[in-house]
């Protein structure tokens, strides 16, 4: 014997289907996180963009690496995998490798 749509085992079978998918699917329920990491992403930025005034350079970007122009020459610093943390990658290189 088969469940017909109206049945309430195939009701039960749904309404339990929709609560686990609720309750146990990865949704991002709020927006905080993705505030904090843009935020810190931006004082990464603004703490290379000071190490590199120190230091008298810039960063030339392309395409997905990453170097480091001081007066005659460029030197690779990173090859980009997430854009997302960059920045942070970047600071960290900037502040141990001066």
């Amino acid at each position: 014997m088969g469940v017909g749509i109206t049945s309430p085992n195939r009701f039960t079978a749904l309404t339990l289907a929709a609560i686990l998918d609720r309750y146990f699917m990865k949704k991002r329920s709020s927006l905080d996180k993705a505030q904090w990491t843009n935020t810190r992403e931006e004082q990464y930025r603004k703490a290379c963009d000071e190490i590199l005034f120190v230091i008298n350079s810039e960063l030339i970007i392309k395409t997905d690496k990453v170097y480091l122009k001081t007066e005659n020459h460029e030197i690779f610093l990173l090859k980009i995998d997430k854009s997302k943390s960059m920045w942070y990658e970047l600071w960290l290189i900037l502040k141990y490798k001066n």
